[in-house]
């Protein structure tokens, strides 16, 4: 993760590349008086494994296909949320000391708590696929985890004019994004 590199394509043209991530080594001090721990790099596809892994270790019911669809503070300060199994269809609910959102953009935790979110310009539809795939051939002499690919002589929709290659796992697991561009499609 030092660089984030702007180019044609993974094995062509080299326009720019910085440092990023917290690796510049001139601002080294910088980034290590900004937190107490250093920048880790870990994508939804390692982490989730390992938080349900440690979940389950300590006792959690750990649920997938599952739908929040509302919550209630109690009396006693505890929450009441009612939830949907996708697969059954059946609602539950759970009685718990504290409500967490971790279901992006679309949170029905943030509808419930009113909590505005704030569309900018720019900010679109978004695509990504995860893939796996050796290239090592390819990138490993091009390093840097963000690769912004760009062709400026070829003609493309509103929504493919820029792509964005994210290394995930250097150099077999990288992760192709289509990056929002101000029209949601």
């Amino acid at each position: 993760m030092i660089h984030t590199r702007w180019c044609h394509d993974m094995t062509g043209e080299e326009y720019a590349r910085i440092y990023s991530w917290g690796n510049d080594p001139k601002r080294q001090g910088e980034y290590e008086g900004a937190s107490p721990c250093r920048h880790v790099d870990l994508p939804q596809t390692v982490f989730e494994p390992i938080l349900v892994q440690r979940a389950q270790a300590e006792g959690w019911d750990v649920r997938f296909r599952t739908s929040f669809l509302s919550f209630e503070r109690e009396r006693d300060g505890r929450i009441l949320s009612r939830i949907r199994d996708d697969l059954t269809q059946t609602e539950y609910l759970f009685r718990s000391t504290y409500l967490f959102g971790c279901d992006g953009a679309r949170s029905q935790v943030i509808r419930e708590l009113k909590i505005p979110l704030i569309k900018k310009p720019g900010q679109g539809l978004a695509l990504n696929v995860l893939v796996e795939v050796d290239l090592t051939d390819y990138v490993e002499a091009r390093k840097g985890n963000l690769h912004w690919v760009f062709q400026p002589e070829r003609e493309y929709p509103d929504f493919a004019w820029s792509g964005l290659v994210r290394m995930v796992k250097p150099w077999h697991e990288c992760l192709p994004l289509d990056p929002p561009d101000g029209n949601d499609h």
